[in-house]
């Protein structure tokens, strides 16, 4: 069944190796699986002795905690996500394009911030914000 548990969960995944993306997934269909494959093991228990379905049922409970921690994460970036892109379009425009230009010879850009989830007030941008500030007329 532990088997059985495994790869209910690895055709829901894809593997668990390094390739699998779990952006695609989505977070009901991974607690679903996670369910289903912990029900199934679940249902071996008056054979659960044997050490080697101990350590696959203990593997598979880490997996899908790692997944609802991920899921977690994924939740909480898209927020950070939307937080910034309201700072950002809150800022004067003219505050914002100069910003923007001195990103620019870092190689990197306010778009590129707002998919980090870094709003305008952030301390990573610290200095270019109060370069700008000092450079353009009130």
């Amino acid at each position: 069944m532990i088997r059985a548990s495994l790869l209910t969960l690895l055709l829901a995944f894809g593997s668990l190796g390094l390739e699998r993306d779990l952006s695609l997934i989505s977070p009901a269909k991974a607690q679903d699986a996670c369910a289903r494959a912990l029900m199934m093991a679940g249902e071996t228990r008056g054979r659960f002795g044997q050490p080697n379905e101990e350590r696959q049922k203990r593997m598979l409970e880490e997996e899908c905690q790692n997944l609802r921690l991920e899921d977690k994460n994924r939740q909480l970036l898209a927020q950070n996500r939307v937080a910034a892109r309201s700072a950002w379009n809150g800022i004067r425009q003219n505050l914002r394009e100069c910003i923007d230009k001195k990103l620019e010879y870092d190689g990197r850009s306010i778009e590129q911030l707002i998919s980090a989830g870094i709003p305008p007030s952030d301390e990573a941008i610290k200095d270019y914000r109060v370069q700008c500030v000092m450079a353009l007329p009130q």
